[in-house]
């Protein structure tokens, strides 16, 4: 029997990125350009989660046309978060829905971010339902793949206000 999705807390949210949270699992749904802010609010979330689940958090990363990839220190941040949470993160998913030259930069990115993570599972995915489908056969404890879906719809439509 299908049980609803719990709603999704946003985290964070303005016009590059809705940052959300719900059990162990981190939805980041980038939108524009990424910056060192929005991986310090990641890495706020990852650290509270841990004191709920101290065996690890879960990531879906979802990305598409208008995402732009972090550039110099933001580029950095990126890779120092993944450093410092690689030991305490169990899976991550990355969605790349762009095309062309973005989605080729977008795998490139997401395969240098893989190699830190070292004993977690890291995958992309060119659409979501796949991405989801792998995440609930992980056994990381964030629901079916159909709960999984409903929580990135959820997270896609919100609309940040400023």
């Amino acid at each position: 029997m299908f049980s609803p999705a719990p709603e999704p807390r946003i985290a964070y949210a303005d016009d590059a990125s809705v940052i959300a949270v719900v059990g162990r699992l981190i939805i980041m749904d980038w939108r524009g350009q990424v910056v060192a802010r929005h991986f310090e609010a990641i890495r706020t979330e990852h650290h509270a989660l841990l004191r709920s689940f101290p065996d690890g958090t879960v990531g879906i990363h979802l990305t598409g046309e208008g995402v732009r990839l972090p550039q110099g220190r933001d580029r950095a941040a990126a890779f120092d978060l993944a450093r410092e949470t690689s030991g305490s993160t169990r899976s991550v998913g990355i969605h790349i829905g762009a095309q062309g030259f973005v989605a080729s930069a977008l795998q490139s990115f997401a395969i240098g971010l893989f190699s830190i993570f070292g004993n977690a599972k890291a995958k992309s995915f060119r659409s979501v339902d796949p991405l989801c489908d792998w995440l609930a056969e992980q056994g990381c404890d964030v629901g079916s793949s159909a709960q999984l879906r409903a929580l990135v719809d959820s997270v896609q439509a919100h609309t940040p206000t400023t």
